[in-house]
């Protein structure tokens, strides 16, 4: 219970801060916006390594699948057969 108080207590301070004080106000506001796109830089590069890393057995099929038809275009365009 007391830890409820004390966190009242803080966010009460920062309001009247906040409120009173428009440099704190665009101060809070900027780092609200920059944890806002540091938490969106993760997200993106956790979301690409997934998507990208070849250990990942369904991005290594799409890859292989990729570079096969690739060969075979290569293959076609130079005349050689697969006899």
């Amino acid at each position: 219970m007391i830890q409820l108080y004390i966190w009242t207590a803080i966010f009460a301070v920062l309001g009247y801060f906040i409120v009173t004080d428009n440099s704190i106000a665009e101060f809070f506001l900027l780092v609200v916006a920059m944890i806002k796109l540091n938490v969106q830089r993760m997200w993106f590069i956790v979301n690409w390594h997934i998507r990208h890393n070849p250990k990942n057995p369904i991005v290594k099929w799409h890859l292989d699948r990729k570079y096969q038809k690739i060969a075979e275009e290569m293959l076609s365009m130079h005349g050689v057969c697969d006899d």
